[in-house]
């Protein structure tokens, strides 16, 4: 007899092991702290594409 685990469903996506919640972006993102060679602008802009804005 072979069990099997039913599928994630919408409301298990909170659950650790679940597919991503869909408010988190799909994406990588770097995460590079200030004074370590990354200039700011590119930190700023990265923040705010992880917040789902920019280009």
């Amino acid at each position: 007899m072979v069990l099997t685990l039913p599928h994630p469903t919408l409301g298990d996506l909170g659950v650790p092991g679940s597919p991503v919640r869909l408010s988190e972006p799909t994406e990588p993102r770097r995460e590079v702290p200030l004074g370590l060679g990354a200039d700011q602008d590119d930190v700023f802009t990265d923040y705010v594409r992880a917040r789902g804005g920019g280009r």
